[in-house]
């Protein structure tokens, strides 16, 4: 497992992307933790990564600070899975997606808060204000799509 996880962390340095074999099996390991929810809303935090926005924070309107978070998610989303993930829907802050590369591993829909923690940290950074991000509706559920969504303030 050591060796396995310096391997990882070579590849993070080279900007060498996980197989989705590797991507499932890491998924695997944090879900059968007790604490697996926690982990990997703390993972998508982390994910988001820190974007200084103050400058612009202050001078745009909300909406296009919304605007700029969505893309930014989308972005951050792609770059990690190697694909499109989702989309958003209507409203001012609605990320949907329907068979997640995860959900195939996470039958419980611990690894959905992944993508909770990206969105509220890429909202807080965007606005300065703090964020909820609830996953409204999820395919672990038996709902049709898994559906966050996010409010400011």
């Amino acid at each position: 497992m050591e060796r396995q996880i310096r391997t990882y962390r070579q590849d993070i340095r080279k900007g060498v992307r996980l197989r989705d074999q590797e991507i499932h099996d890491l998924f695997r390991l944090v879900v059968r933790r007790p604490d697996a929810e926690q982990i990997f809303l703390l993972l998508g935090r982390k994910l988001a990564g820190d974007e200084d926005s103050s400058w612009w924070r202050k001078r745009m309107p909300v909406r296009v600070r919304l605007a700029l978070a969505r893309r930014r998610v989308t972005r951050r989303l792609k770059t990690l899975f190697g694909r499109r993930v989702g989309g958003f829907g209507r409203g001012s802050f609605m990320v949907e997606g329907r068979s997640l590369l995860f959900f195939e591993v996470d039958s419980g829909g611990e690894a959905c808060a992944l993508v909770t923690g990206l969105c509220s940290s890429v909202l807080e950074q965007a606005t300065g204000q703090g964020a909820t991000v609830t996953h409204t509706l999820c395919q672990s559920r038996r709902d049709a799509l898994c559906r966050w969504e996010g409010s400011v303030g």
